[in-house]
């Protein structure tokens, strides 16, 4: 989105000065954050609002995924094929393995730390744990990567879900995984082809993530395992106890995946496989859009709650010197916002009943801030905090409009063409052709006119070939029979 960054930088007070500095959209709306909706903001206590000020990190990290399911569903080894590597603190296996936080970083060197040693630091964009006790702090890790996909996108990886049978955590662990939900541009759950149900304890959590359904993402792992008709029973198993789970929601798309280096076992699978990694793939792409809508989103939402909490003090106003002089008890505070005061602003200011204070926290409130004299608003930040979400905000969607049709304009790759059989020696003498395989061999100067799979298989796999051809060329290494002449690979090339 750089190169989409085209606010210009203004004074506060909305003068132009003549001299405006292009910025990216994520640093325009950072200074619009800053300039007018934080000084109404610092006014007000945080207790009050339920939430800490938006940092500068925040604004400026990487859209976030986080990866949800039941124990050896495939989150740590999915994470390990985005990556192309393992990352510290990554075990796998058929038991409940992991179990700590993993938050995947960007980083120039490969380090692991403990959340509760960056947890005050302010490039650390996840602020929000500071909530959770020492107990919990010590099963989050951050991981730092200098991997590639990292500088664009920050991965979570979770602890599996534990059956009701086994020993539950010693830490929140729905409170952590909720929060890392809340805060993640996209939620992917994934499930077992070979055990297709939603299990009691899954289903508990994707209950608590009924606010952040628009971001889930389902995914059926390790379709290699099944067959045709053991994939239709999964996705049927599966849609069954979405349905029960959100019954008044559409029904969502599910896609299919299978994630490990082994070769796959059920080749029937392999266009649906294909198409799903390519759409699954271009979803993950597409969140580094996504995170601005969802930032503009967060900032207007946390910007509502200010509005009407300041709007909530300024009716009240009044009331103190009736406060002051003992006329007006605490009790009879309440019972006027409740009944009074609450119902003209969501009349008088076209508030959302949602944005206001609980009446008992703001009468609290209140009564302190008449005693101390310390105003809990002021007019001129009122007046920028208005012109935000009247004007500013709409700058914004305008932008992300436009830049929307221009993002969102991407050709696909070309899916594979039709084969009639799954394999055959003449794909290979075409694909041999076409990527010149032959030069390669020399250049990689074989021994005894034979290679190490490990020399060949990167140039196979990058000649963009089909996943039969890729899985037949792996069952050759398999035994040994990849050699730089096959018989049956001279006998349909001969040139070659």
């Amino acid at each position: 989105m750089r190169g989409h960054g085209i606010l210009a930088k203004k004074a506060a007070d909305g003068k132009n000065t003549g001299t405006g500095t292009v910025l990216s959209f994520s640093a325009a709306l950072r200074l619009f954050y800053v300039s007018k909706v934080l000084p109404s903001e610092q006014l007000l206590p945080e207790r009050l609002l339920g939430e800490q000020a938006l940092i500068e990190s925040e604004f400026s990290c990487p859209p976030c995924v986080l990866l949800v399911g039941d124990y050896s569903v495939g989150k740590t080894t999915m994470l390990r094929h985005l990556l192309k590597t393992d990352y510290a603190g990554a075990r796998i296996g058929e038991g409940p393995t992991t179990d700590a936080f993993s938050i995947l970083m960007y980083g120039e060197e490969h380090r692991q730390f403990s959340v509760a040693s960056m947890i005050n630091d302010e490039q650390f964009p996840y602020q929000g744990l500071q909530c959770f006790d020492y107990a919990t702090l010590k099963r989050c890790f951050v991981v730092l990567m200098p991997s590639m996909l990292l500088r664009h996108v920050t991965l979570v990886d979770s602890p599996g879900i534990l059956p009701k049978s086994e020993p539950q955590r010693d830490y929140d662990y729905e409170s952590v995984i909720c929060y890392f939900a809340s805060r993640a541009d996209s939620v992917w759950l994934l499930y077992d082809a070979r055990k297709p149900f939603v299990s009691e304890q899954l289903a508990k959590i994707m209950s608590k993530f009924q606010p952040f359904q628009s971001k889930l993402t389902h995914i059926i792992n390790k379709v290699d395992s099944c067959n045709a008709g053991e994939l239709n029973h999964a996705f049927n198993n599966i849609l069954t106890s979405l349905a029960r789970i959100y019954p008044a929601n559409e029904v969502p798309h599910i896609y299919v995946g299978s994630f490990w280096t082994k070769p796959m076992r059920n080749p029937v699978n392999y266009e649906i496989l294909e198409r799903d990694m390519r759409l699954l793939y271009r979803h993950l792409r597409y969140l580094t859009f996504t995170v601005h809508i969802r930032r503009l989103d967060e900032v207007t939402r946390h910007a509502s709650r200010i509005r009407a909490t300041a709007l909530a003090a300024k009716e009240s106003q009044h009331l103190k010197l009736l406060f002051r002089l003992n006329i007006l008890k605490r009790p009879s505070l309440k019972k006027r916002l409740d009944k009074i005061i609450y119902p003209l602003i969501v009349k008088k200011y076209y508030v959302n009943p949602s944005d206001l204070p609980t009446s008992r926290s703001m009468t609290h409130c209140l009564c302190r801030r008449f005693q101390s004299g310390k105003p809990l608003y002021t007019p001129s930040a009122l007046n920028l905090l208005e012109d935000f979400l009247k004007n500013d905000v709409h700058r914004f969607l305008d932008i992300l409009s436009s830049c929307m049709s221009l993002y969102m304009y991407q050709p696909e790759p070309k899916p594979p063409k039709p084969q009639t059989s799954l394999f055959t020696w003449q794909q290979v003498a075409e694909t041999a052709s076409r990527c010149r395989w032959r030069e390669v061999f020399k250049r990689l100067s074989p021994s005894q006119d034979k290679l190490d799979v490990k020399q060949v298989m990167p140039h196979i796999e990058r000649g963009n070939i089909s996943k039969a051809m890729l899985e037949r060329a792996w069952r050759l290494s398999c035994r040994r029979q990849l050699q730089s002449r096959p018989a049956q690979f001279r006998k349909c090339s001969p040139k070659i």
